[in-house]
């Protein structure tokens, strides 16, 4: 466990970015007419040769839980240049200071429990993966970590999209780029930093859950508040990003949690969240039709406007 605010440990952070980085040469994407078809293909291309062709690819989601209420830990296995997810491997999750528990990959290769924690706190959850009947090649057992992040039922949420909020990257180049290539937005660090400090910090993306861990190592690397990350299954999800959002922001407030700020970069971050009632800031440097945001949202053409407008009293 560490501190609220705090940060993992060196030796963690760094064996999470060996575990998910990729060769320069796995970002190339071929170009082609239609941005959106290059993205899809980039994604799946850039992601199966990470799995490494023949192994797989391991997504240990994080989970956001209040003390007291019941939570899921999931982890998705898949392999191939085509990512096909693995169906009955068996995973253990070690839990702190209880007996380890296990599950097998389902139809979805998703393997979960459910659990309940009485303190509030943030924990890795260390997991190891088992092979059975020759499903994942390679080493007998693989082993990654999800993150739980265990909130005080009181404490509200700030929510904050990744491309073009956080990252300045465009969807279709984040799949060829690495991660020390990919910039930030001057002071977009400082500003959820000093938020963190009253606020638990959730990170809600559109980006394909392809991407999960080379968005958490891109989130650690360039310093971003710890907070739970959340990225869109493309099986499972909503198509469209809007409504994918708010689904998931839907969820975060079922049961009367508050979220205090909402941040994005498109109108359909602002419509997703006023659906839910939650006050926006959508960083863009050029200015929106008159009416494009609905009255909750406010445009900032860059996060030190969204400074000012936050710690204006200060």
């Amino acid at each position: 466990m560490i501190p609220a605010g705090g940060r993992w440990h060196g030796e963690e952070l760094d064996a999470l970015k060996q575990s998910v980085k990729p060769k320069r040469w796995m970002w190339v994407v071929v170009g082609v007419t239609l941005p959106g078809v290059a993205v899809l293909i980039g994604l799946y291309v850039a992601a199966g040769l990470l799995s490494g062709g023949e192994g797989a690819l391991l997504i240990g989601y994080d989970t956001l839980a209040r003390v007291g209420e019941p939570a899921t830990l999931r982890i998705k296995v898949q392999r191939g240049v085509v990512l096909q997810v693995v169906v009955g491997a068996e995973v253990t999750f070690r839990l702190p200071e209880s007996e380890p528990r296990s599950a097998v990959t389902d139809a979805d290769g998703v393997a979960s429990i459910d659990v309940t924690w009485a303190s509030a706190g943030r924990f890795i959850v260390p997991v190891v993966v088992r092979e059975r009947a020759g499903l994942l090649r390679g080493d007998k057992s693989t082993e990654l970590t999800v993150r739980l992040y265990v909130e005080p039922a009181e404490t509200a949420m700030v929510v904050c999209d990744v491309d073009h909020t956080l990252a300045d990257i465009s969807a279709l180049r984040v799949v060829q780029t690495p991660n020390e290539h990919t910039p930030v937005l001057p002071g977009s660090i400082e500003v959820l930093r000093r938020l963190a400090g009253t606020y638990a910090i959730v990170y809600l993306t559109a980006r394909d859950d392809k991407l999960f861990n080379k968005t958490r190592v891109w989130l650690d690397l360039k310093g971003y508040p710890d907070g739970p990350l959340f990225a869109r299954n493309p099986g499972s999800d909503a198509i469209s990003a809007e409504a994918f959002k708010t689904e998931w922001l839907a969820r975060f407030t079922a049961d009367g949690s508050t979220v205090a700020y909402g941040f994005g970069d498109r109108v359909e971050d602002a419509a997703a969240y006023d659906a839910v009632g939650i006050r926006s800031y959508i960083v863009r440097d050029a200015p929106f039709l008159p009416g494009a945001l609905p009255a909750t949202a406010r445009h900032a053409a860059d996060w030190d406007a969204i400074k000012a407008y936050l710690f204006a009293e200060e």
